[in-house]
């Protein structure tokens, strides 16, 4: 192969095996968002909870994600790429098949915080595995047209689950979820998963090696805080709309989906080749625009306004941050860096759905919303003093 040939080759970006990881992640996406929003109608009103037991149930399921993720990445890196994907996509599935015999909130409380483990498992090894097929001088990029799927899943798996449930009621809901997961496991069976380096393979677990991963960790606390607002919108954002007489509130979802596409459709590959600086920065001030806007709700102009805002906020800053933390990070621990950026994913909604849960009871969820512009602020002081002022140069490609 001559040199123009082999760097044709270097570049590309849709291969077979990037396309179908992709769909693969997409129907992964559209089981998990049917029933993000959904379930804290299905604890209030399937099952007679509260508020703040809907916000544990967030809280649960990101601890359990949390706990497993290190482990998930060292076993991508050291076990198997192939066996860390399909056990945690299997067990996903079997506790969304448990929701349907659930009668109790103690029961639905704990399958939710084990389905965390098939989440952080499965999640993790399929995002692994996308960033194996990508080039390297096109990571930005690549995962940017990744993230997309899940975005497009935004735009309308959590309406067509609010639907569901109402519609037709909760045990279908979880019935279509676990088929459309199903289809997303028959679709991995075709991948082409990357064969671990035998020297590296199976080693020991080293809690300061393989637990998180330096390089990437900057960028990921970074993400922490800018998620935990969509954390308390993902959680509540749809009985704070129905509480305001909003008529079908899963269109905020929709919404902000679209935006979140258009923005990696259209700046996917800015971030490799003017840096992320701005594109944080730009993110982080429509995130806080957004829960302004939200505070402000009375009608479904408004509330499509700030689900446009938190869009864009997503569509700009989850691509950059997740190629910063990956870039920054050996070759051989691109899964501990996976991990570690999702981990930091799942706190921050995590605990942002569980916080949301503790204030909207004592303040209302206009106010409560108002507050997570704290999370904003910390983001921005996390960006500056650790990923642009030096632990790690945000915008030095490898």
């Amino acid at each position: 192969m001559n040199n123009a040939a082999q760097t044709q080759y270097e570049q590309t970006l849709w291969t077979k095996n990037f396309i179908l990881i992709s769909l693969t992640n997409l129907l992964l996406f559209i089981s998990f968002h049917m029933l993000s929003p959904s379930f804290p109608f299905f604890i209030k009103n399937g099952l007679g909870g509260t508020d703040q037991q809907a916000g544990l149930a967030a809280g649960l399921f990101a601890v359990s994600s949390i706990c497993i993720r290190p482990f998930a990445g060292w076993f991508l890196d050291n076990i198997s790429r192939k066996l860390a994907v399909f056990c945690g996509l299997f067990f996903l599935l079997l506790m969304t098949f448990g929701y349907i015999f659930a009668g109790s909130i103690g029961l639905v409380l704990l399958l939710r915080f084990l389905q965390g483990f098939g989440w952080g498992f499965g999640s993790t090894g399929i995002a692994t595995n996308a960033s194996d097929t990508i080039p390297t001088k096109r990571f930005g990029e690549g995962m940017g047209y990744y993230g997309m799927t899940s975005s497009l899943s935004m735009a309308i798996a959590p309406a067509l689950g609010i639907y569901l449930a109402f519609e037709l009621g909760f045990k279908p809901l979880f019935i279509i979820s676990i088929v459309i997961g199903l289809c997303s496991i028959l679709i991995a069976t075709r991948f082409k998963f990357k064969k671990l380096n035998k020297t590296m393979a199976a080693r020991p677990f080293d809690i300061k090696r393989d637990l998180f991963s330096k390089g990437a960790l900057p960028a990921a606390l970074v993400m922490l805080f800018a998620c935990m607002p969509y954390g308390a919108a993902a959680t509540f954002v749809a009985i704070y709309g129905d509480s305001e007489g909003i008529e079908n509130t899963g269109i905020y979802f929709t919404v902000m989906a679209v935006f979140t596409i258009l923005c990696r459709l259209f700046f996917a590959r800015i971030s490799d080749t003017k840096g992320a600086d701005g594109i944080v920065f730009i993110s982080l001030l429509t995130f806080a625009v957004s829960l302004a806007v939200l505070y402000f709700t009375e009608n479904i102009f408004i509330y499509c306004l700030a689900a446009a805002f938190m869009g864009i906020g997503f569509g700009l800053s989850v691509p950059a941050l997740n190629a910063l933390a990956v870039r920054n990070a050996p070759l051989d621990q691109r899964g501990a860096a996976n991990s570690t950026f999702l981990t930091s994913f799942d706190i921050g909604m995590g605990l942002g759905g569980y916080l949301a849960g503790q204030i909207c009871g004592l303040i209302g969820y206009d106010k409560m919303f108002l507050s997570m512009l704290f999370a904003v602020v910390l983001s921005g002081v996390f960006y500056i003093k650790l990923v642009r002022g030096g632990i790690r140069t945000a915008n030095r490609p490898k």
